[in-house]
Parts: C-alpha cells; structure tokens; sequence
C-alpha cells in the first residue's frame, strides 16, 4: 500500500480489525461454498459426459435434417458426427473404475456405451435412403424424413433421464449440505431445450419449402403447431421459476441465460 495509507490505518486500529473481521468471514464463506459444490470423481464426470452426448446428439439431429432435406450440410454433419464419437469414446477410456458404488451412475454408463451402437446403424440407414428422400417432394417427403429424425428423441430422453437420476444419485451420496433443488431444475432446462431442439428439427427435416407446406397442409400445421406448444410450455416452467428458489445458488439465473 502507498505510505499514506499505512500511517492512516495505522492510526485507526480498528479499521485494521474491521478489515481482517470481513476477510475471515470471506475466507469462511468461500469455504463453505466450496463443500456445497457436489463431488468430483468417476461419477460427476459421467454425468457431465451424459450432458455433453446430449447435446451433441441433438446438433446431430438438426444437421441429419438439413442433409436428408437438402443433399447439402454433409461437411458439417460430419463434423457434428465426428463430436459426438468423440465423447463417446472418452466414456469408453475413461471406463466404469470408481462407478461400483453409484448404480445410477453405472447405468448412466452403460447407456453411453450403446449410444455408438444404434447411431452407426441409424447413420448407415440415414446415408442409404438420402438421395432418394432428397427427391421426395411434398407433405410425405417431410414425413419420411422426419421418421429417421425422430429416432433421435427417444434415445435423448433416455440419456437425460439417465444422467438426471445420476447426479440425484451423486447428491444424495454427498456429507455436506448440497442443493437438492439442482437436479429438479436441470432436468427442466433439458427438457425446455430438448422441445427447441425437436421444433428446429421438425422444420429442418422440411427444407426450404417449409413455409408452403405449412400454408397449405393442416396436417403438417397442427404438428407444427403442437412442438411449439410443448416447447412454449416447457420454457415456461423454467422461466418461471424465481431466483430466490435457491439461496446458496442462483440456477434459474443461469438456467435463464441459457436458454435466451
């Protein structure tokens, strides 16, 4: 500190009191905060590997519709392709050592593992019948490529189930005092993602003639309109909630961001 500041604290001892009063109580919050934070291990980072092939799989969803739809996007479907086996092979390596006493944790896992298997099979199907669903005009080229779309939901609702029940799983086994509001409050930011997720994908599968379609086929309206009801309402629950929920943290704040 510059001399003059010294001789001021110097002659007012109890601003120096003061000063190492709040710098203890700071020390002591940060380490308070630091043993609510859940523990790290096998099991956390199998579940931040479940929210990565999320989200993963489902830039992959929106790429394959772009693809089967227009013949074109194939660069960066595999570049998506080539991140999503990318976390696939980390759950892999990193292996199931330190999951024996999760269950959950062991089944989030396992369901990783199979991940690889139905995407190389839905991918060679995808790849086999682009060309000819290229070609396909109209309401029913939509619908045909939306069947080979949809096959992601599914298989993501799974995954985040999973994932949701492992981190509860990981909580619950945590001494000190954690936030037991987290898990409620993920799963419904991933549930409001998944409802953007199927909307971008729906009218991806479509391709530029998306707009007439919808103008002239009540069919492909209603369903238009019934993902952007789903997606309206599941944001909501999200916004909705109020950042005074959790006093030690401010999720919804983050959850907010993320998802504007």
């Amino acid at each position: 500190l510059p001399s003059c500041v010294r001789q001021y604290l110097d002659a007012r001892t109890q601003l120096i009191k003061q000063l190492l009063i709040k710098l203890e109580a700071d020390a002591n919050k940060e380490k308070d905060q630091a043993q609510l934070l859940p523990p790290s291990g096998p099991a956390a980072a199998c579940v931040l590997l479940g929210l990565d092939a999320v989200h993963a799989l489902q830039l992959e969803r929106g790429r394959a519709g772009l693809h089967l739809s227009t013949g074109s996007c194939s660069k960066e479907l595999e570049e998506m392709r080539a991140h999503t086996d990318a976390i696939i092979d980390q759950v892999i390596q990193a292996g199931q050592d330190g999951l024996e006493e999760f269950d959950e944790g062991m089944t989030l896992f396992l369901e990783l593992q199979q991940v690889h298997v139905w995407l190389q099979r839905d991918r060679k199907v995808m790849q086999k019948r682009c060309s000819a669903l290229v070609e396909k005009k109209g309401v029913d080229g939509w619908t045909a490529r939306l069947g080979l779309v949809e096959k992601f939901n599914p298989r993501i609702d799974v995954l985040i189930g999973a994932t949701i029940r492992a981190l509860t799983e990981i909580l619950g086994s945590n001494k000190n005092k954690v936030d037991k509001d987290l898990p409620e409050l993920l799963y419904k930011w991933c549930q409001g993602k998944e409802a953007l997720g199927r909307v971008r994908a729906f009218v991806a599968a479509a391709g530029p003639s998306a707009k007439e379609m919808v103008r002239s086929s009540l069919k492909m309206r209603a369903r238009l309109n019934q993902f952007i009801t789903t997606k309206d309402r599941r944001i909501a629950r999200v916004l909705s909630l109020e950042a005074g929920m959790s006093a030690r943290v401010a999720a919804p704040d983050a959850l907010h961001r993320m998802l504007e």
